[in-house]
């Protein structure tokens, strides 16, 4: 294995884009001339943190039996769907997933971060009794909703054909 001469002006430049000292820029040298890769510790902190969970604010809504639980989610502004998002609440708080209601999510200018608000309940039941129909149909993926609307619209059908069958004889 051949070493390679890397020049300074390269490796300042690097570490004005990625802010980071010179001093912590590793360079590996792989297998062939044309393959060099650069590892930067910092940068891997930073997407080890860019899918962190943070937790604001956990309440206890007793009246209307839910919690509401505010989250942080680093860097991911632009990046995240609502379904993705309340499958990490889930997995942070150790909830069923389909009990965890996305509400608001919100992120702000300039800054990568994400805010997100979501409704936990106690079962399936109580969300489906407490939140609108249009709240749980984007919690389903497209395919899904699709489905259950196709199926809703037969149903009414039916019932239509069998009281005009019935009003007729």
């Amino acid at each position: 294995m051949q070493k390679y001469c890397i020049s300074r002006n390269f490796l300042r430049s690097c570490a004005t884009a990625f802010h980071t000292p010179v001093t912590e820029i590793k360079i590996w040298i792989c297998q062939s001339n044309l393959l060099a890769k650069i590892f930067i510790d910092k940068h891997k902190e930073r997407k080890l943190l860019s899918q962190e969970v943070v937790g604001l604010s956990d309440k206890s809504n007793i009246l209307l039996n839910r919690r509401e639980i505010t989250v942080l989610f680093k860097e991911q502004a632009g990046k995240l769907r609502r379904t993705e998002a309340s499958e990490m609440v889930a997995k942070k708080f150790g909830l069923s997933k389909n009990c965890i209601i996305p509400i608001n999510m919100k992120s702000e200018r300039g800054k990568r971060d994400l805010v997100g608000t979501f409704y936990a309940f106690n079962s399936e039941e109580e969300t489906k009794n407490k939140v609108p129909r249009y709240r749980l149909l984007r919690n389903l993926s497209k395919e899904e909703r699709k489905k259950l609307i196709d199926e809703e619209k037969a149903a009414k059908l039916k019932a239509k054909q069998a009281s005009s069958s019935e009003a007729k004889g």
